[in-house]
């Protein structure tokens, strides 16, 4: 068998499994995905709840308490509909006696770093419910987003620590959610919505690396199919 044929076979056998592998990995990416979708869809379904030391994440809780707006900042470079601005993040003190850090919601800054918070204020929640989100912990090496946002939002409020003490709940934080009507009352933070599920492109990205495979397979079998019609053309000439 020429040198080539060798070479062909042995470029599409480590092609094909290569691809293989990587089928299987976005299967697995999607398995995943569905595992975290139900487990969302369960925490979600619970009637929601008092806040608690510990909460998992996606899980509904109820909001009572009074706004310290004397300890809110603003959680930089947040967009929403492709409009800069900031997440306004304002502590609440609970009835409990706790206090948890909420993403009251975005609001729009040009700069998507300086808003003048002042102006989204609003009466003390009663009922507000909100979704648990986990503070990330810090990854090993370089930070990603979501890890620098959180290490922000912990690291602006010394005075905040300092005041609650351990009365602060820093484990996870609060996004608040629209009414019931969907709508923001005018000068109030656009909540946030639950994040949308969906499978993502796995089963699309498997599908494509399994066809590479096959591609690879069919290939290499096309040339060596040639060589062998070649061979036998000059042996029986």
């Amino acid at each position: 068998m020429p040198r080539r044929s060798l070479l062909a076979i042995l470029a599409a056998v480590l092609g094909a499994a290569l691809f293989v592998r990587l089928g299987f990995w976005q299967l697995d990416r999607l398995a995943q995905r569905r595992a975290l979708n139900a487990a969302v869809v369960a925490q979600a379904g619970f009637a929601p709840v008092v806040p608690d030391d510990s909460m998992p994440r996606y899980r509904h809780v109820l909001l009572d308490g009074s706004w310290d707006f004397a300890h809110e900042f603003a959680s930089i470079g947040r967009t929403y509909h492709g409009s800069p601005g900031v997440d306004v993040v304002t502590p609440i003190e609970l009835a409990s006696g706790r206090t948890l850090l909420v993403n009251r919601g975005w609001v729009y800054a040009a700069d998507a770093a300086t808003a003048d918070l002042a102006k989204t204020h609003e009466a003390d929640p009663s009922g507000l419910i909100g979704y648990v989100e986990p503070f990330p912990r810090p990854a090993s090496g370089a930070a990603d987003e979501d890890t620098a946002r959180a290490r922000r939002t912990l690291a602006a409020t010394p005075a905040l620590q300092r005041d609650a003490g351990p009365a602060l709940i820093t484990s996870y934080y609060v996004v608040a959610l629209p009414g019931a009507d969907s709508l923001t009352p005018v000068g109030h933070p656009a909540r946030r919505s639950f994040p949308t599920l969906d499978e993502g492109p796995h089963a699309g990205y498997a599908v494509q690396w399994f066809s590479f495979a096959l591609i690879a397979v069919v290939g290499v079998s096309a040339l060596l199919w040639q060589d062998m019609r070649k061979r036998r053309r000059a042996t029986s000439e």
